[in-house]
C-alpha cells in the first residue's frame, strides 16, 4: 500500500514541476498566496502527515525516499511553530528578486520536485517487475 502512496506522489510531483516549469511566475504567486494565507499552519500539517510513510518504505530507492520523508516530517513542525519566519523571508526575498531571479528559484524548485517524482514512480515501477 506504502508502494502505491509513493508512486502517486512521485505523480503528483511530477505535475507540480511540470506546472512549475510551463508558469514559474503564476506558480510562485500561488505558492506565496498559500505561505501568507491564514491556513499555512495546515501545511505543516500536511507535510507531516504525507512524509511519514515515505519514511516506513522499503523497496528500490528506499534511502532517498526515507530521507525525502524525514525531510518533509521535520519541515513541517518548523512551519508550525515559526510561521512568522518564512512569511518574512519570503517576504523580504521577494521584495529583492526581479521576475528573472524568481523564474530561476522557480524553476530550480520545479527540477527538483520532478526529479524526485520520477525517482518515487521509477521506484514503484522497479518494485512491481520484481
Amino acid at each position: 500500500m506504502i508502494a502505491v502512496y509513493v508512486m502517486l506522489l512521485g505523480i503528483a510531483l511530477v505535475l507540480v514541476g511540470a506546472g512549475e516549469f510551463i508558469s514559474p511566475v503564476s506558480l510562485y504567486r500561488f505558492w506565496t498566496g498559500i505561505i501568507y494565507g491564514k491556513y499555512f499552519r495546515l501545511y505543516g500539517l500536511f507535510l507531516i502527515a504525507a512524509g511519514f510513510p515515505l519514511t516506513a518504505y522499503s523497496g528500490t530507492f528506499s534511502g532517498i525516499i526515507f530521507f525525502a520523508g524525514i525531510f518533509l516530517v521535520l519541515f513541517g513542525p518548523f512551519i508550525l511553530v515559526y510561521p512568522e519566519k518564512i512569511q518574512n523571508t519570503v517576504r523580504e526575498a521577494s521584495a529583492e528578486m526581479d521576475h528573472r531571479s524568481i523564474r530561476m528559484i522557480v524553476y530550480a524548485d520545479a527540477a527538483i520536485r520532478t526529479l524526485l517524482g520520477i525517482l518515487f514512480v521509477l521506484s514503484y515501477i522497479m518494485n512491481s517487475r520484481i
